[in-house]
């Protein structure tokens, strides 16, 4: 029996991770997915879902609040609302919206907001294990305190969306540009398998660094740089001994510099 495979009628690439409900919104109105009273209606219920949100940040006191704001407040519950609509496939996506009420899939949203926090707790532990013995200022602050540093300044409920704190210390890929908690998974995730890449490197090697102001430069990217000029991907991940999820970042950072670029198959494992 052949199989039926479905066509989205809403093009991924077409989303933006860091604004994913209006993005959603834009592309189901431009592929006729929601009509003029969708769209009023969702937003009739997102103006209200706004008022009960601002009353509640006021504590109670007003529903009114500066325009500045206001902006982010707009930008927080869209965040949060994406949350629960990113899992999903954007057509599927547009049917919920559609179905049921905008207040509803926001407090989904809080949900897995307050389970991906839950996450970032009990990996912080896994992370910290896998700590590499060298000398580098920004890579064990972030190694150690990214969590703590993160959720100092971080707001779930006015700011969900957004990275006040930016680390110093940057792994080699690109991280999200989804911000909030998605931004922290991504980062997190990143730095433990770049010390999965860098755990069977001898300490002495990074001592033997210091001449290259090894602060200055992202620890997993200096290594695989130095491998790469004197070998390939192949040889580089055999002589690491480099499985799963190590390997396909690996392979991911020494694509850069091949024709084909970058394969991004890589997932997050937080979860």
């Amino acid at each position: 029996m052949s199989e039926l495979i479905r066509s989205s009628v809403i093009n991924p690439a077409w989303l933006k991770e860091e604004d994913y409900l209006r993005t959603l919104l834009w592309a189901a109105s431009s592929r006729e997915l929601m009509d003029q009273r969708d769209l009023s209606r969702i937003a009739e219920q997102f103006l209200l879902l706004i008022a009960a949100e601002a009353t509640a940040f006021t504590q109670r006191s007003s529903s009114s609040l500066p325009g500045d704001q206001v902006e982010m407040l707009h930008a927080s519950v869209c965040y949060v609302t994406g949350l629960a609509l990113m899992p999903m496939e954007p057509d599927d996506a547009v049917e919920r919206l559609k179905r049921d009420p905008l207040k509803e899939i926001f407090l989904a949203g809080r949900g897995v907001l307050d389970r991906k926090i839950r996450a970032v707790a009990r990996f912080m532990p896994i992370l910290r294990a896998s700590l590499l013995p060298v000398e580098h200022a920004p890579y064990q602050f972030a190694s150690q305190h990214a969590d703590r540093a993160f959720f100092h300044s971080y707001d779930s409920r006015f700011a969900a969306h957004r990275l006040d704190w930016i680390p110093a210390y940057l792994p080699c890929l690109p991280l999200t540009q989804a911000g909030g908690i998605l931004y922290l998974q991504d980062y997190l995730q990143a730095l433990h398998t770049e010390n999965l890449i860098c755990r069977g490197v001898p300490a002495e090697w990074f001592a033997q660094c210091a001449g290259d102001e090894l602060e200055d430069h992202n620890i997993c990217a200096l290594l695989l740089d130095r491998m790469r000029a004197v070998s390939d991907t192949d040889g580089i991940i055999a002589r690491l001994g480099l499985q799963g999820k190590a390997e396909t970042y690996a392979r991911q950072y020494l694509a850069q510099f091949s024709p084909q670029g970058v394969d991004k198959t890589a997932g997050n494992v937080i979860e």
